[in-house]
């Protein structure tokens, strides 16, 4: 007696459970691609958020120094000075206010503030186009 060997067919068992097994894992295999992206695009979401707030501070930072610097320069300088200073209506279209208080300048946002030491002066800062003069010893903005 001969005993003859069963040859596999195309759609045996053996071939389907192979197949099965390759498609879970190809399905398992994008699953944790996809979970992997999700985590990396909500980590620089959130760290571009952080990043936008820390540029919106420094620009608001840099307008209280320029400011703070003409007006010390009108100080250390002569009598007859006059300088035009232009001041920004916003920064990159986020509003900012700008207040005097005893001394002090405060720039503020919604979410930043500056503050800077002022030498005394007569007159108020605004955005936009400012004169700055100094005539017998007294700083006067805007006169």
């Amino acid at each position: 007696m001969k005993l003859q060997t069963k040859k596999e067919q195309p759609g045996s068992s053996k071939n389907q459970h192979t197949k099965a097994q390759i498609a879970f894992e190809f399905v398992m295999l994008v699953s944790v691609v996809f979970i992997a992206a999700l985590v990396f695009v909500s980590f620089v979401r959130t760290n571009y958020s952080s990043f936008v707030e820390d540029i919106d501070y420094y620009k608001l930072k840099d307008i209280a120094l320029s400011v703070k610097t003409e007006l010390h320069l009108a100080t250390n300088l002569e009598d007859g000075y006059t300088r035009a200073v232009f001041i920004p209506f916003t920064i990159d279209g986020t509003e900012y206010n700008i207040t005097k208080e005893n001394g002090y300048l405060l720039f503020y946002t919604a979410t930043e503030d500056y503050y800077v030491v002022i030498p005394p002066y007569n007159g108020t800062l605004t955005k936009g186009n400012n004169i700055i003069t100094k005539n017998t010893g007294i700083i006067e903005v805007n006169p």
